[in-house]
């Protein structure tokens, strides 16, 4: 019965989740796949998360200490809320669609850098985490093609990759 209960929740929030994160598109007009695809990522993460797996454990097994996070939509400030109170430290989020100084979650002023030019300036990560994962070649070839040089993830990769 629980079960079936977060499954209803885990898609109603997919539905709600998608329709933000694609400006106000419908499903019939962005396609079900991309829907499934968030699905299928969010329903893994709250799986690992029933079995404590961790993306902050899978980020120090790779002996990451700082993350940019790229993209704080939905998903973006999730991965904020998960790794905030871990050894994990955030020292910004980037995001084009939003042209404020710093954005608040869970009470925190985040710096936020919305122009990929200001990365040059900032301090260096050890890895960008890329929540927009469905266009994740795309951004990590403009974040390359900027002399971004720190490991490149996205959020796929490191909900998945966790569990193994």
């Amino acid at each position: 019965m629980v079960i079936k209960m977060l499954e209803k929740y885990l898609d109603d929030y997919v539905n709600q989740l998608y329709y933000r994160e694609n400006i106000g598109l419908s499903f019939e007009q962005v396609g079900l796949y991309s829907k499934s695809e968030y699905y299928n990522l969010l329903s893994k993460w709250f799986r690992n998360k029933l079995q404590h797996i961790e993306i902050s454990d899978y980020l120090r097994r790779l002996e990451v200490k700082n993350v940019g996070i790229y993209g704080i939509g939905n998903i973006g400030e999730l991965l904020y809320r998960d790794l905030v109170n871990t050894t994990i430290r955030i020292p910004y989020v980037v995001d084009r669609g939003i042209f404020k100084e710093y954005v608040l979650i869970e009470g925190r002023r985040v710096s936020l850098i919305n122009q990929l030019e200001m990365l040059r300036d900032m301090e260096t990560v050890d890895c960008m985490i890329i929540t927009p994962y469905l266009e994740f070649q795309t951004i990590r070839d403009e974040l390359r093609d900027l002399g971004v040089t720190s490991k490149i993830f996205s959020i796929e990769d490191c909900i998945y990759e966790s569990s193994r």
